[in-house]
């Protein structure tokens, strides 16, 4: 990908960090950065995406598995639609007002994705679940 910048001329505007085992030099990459671009082919729970959006950046993806749930229509694309990708991300650079409320939203988006949401989510689940097994085995169902 190094020499892929470097023949595209693009290697002064692209970094290349690495892989980082330490959460706070992942999130101290994240703060500082300006959009978070992600197309991956298949997701579960997208972690990465949430991190970035909890981050306030404005996050750009492709439109698979749990991302849907993360983002707006306008900043999903097909993995493999490039072109979608780049004009994009132009639209982004150009309008710092829409990148400001974009990177607002993110926050709010993210902050569902909390520990502790989640594991008041999780802990509902399994209530209804159990619920739900106790009354079948009552043959209440």
């Amino acid at each position: 990908f190094k020499d892929l910048a470097v023949s595209l001329g693009v290697s002064d505007y692209v970094k290349f960090v690495g892989k980082f085992a330490d959460p706070n030099k992942v999130r101290e990459q994240l703060c500082s950065a300006d959009i978070y671009l992600f197309p991956s082919e298949a997701e579960g729970l997208p972690r990465g995406v949430i991190e970035a959006m909890a981050c306030g950046l404005v996050c750009v993806a492709s439109n698979v598995s749990g991302i849907p749930e993360l983002l707006e229509g306008k900043d999903m694309y097909d993995p493999k639609d490039v072109d979608g990708y780049v004009n994009r991300l132009a639209e982004l650079m150009d309008n710092t007002d829409e990148m400001a409320k974009l990177s607002s939203r993110n926050i709010d988006v993210a902050r569902n994705y909390s520990t502790k949401n989640l594991t008041k989510s999780r802990d509902k689940f399994y209530r209804n679940l159990r619920n739900l097994v106790e009354k079948v085995k009552n043959n209440e169902y």
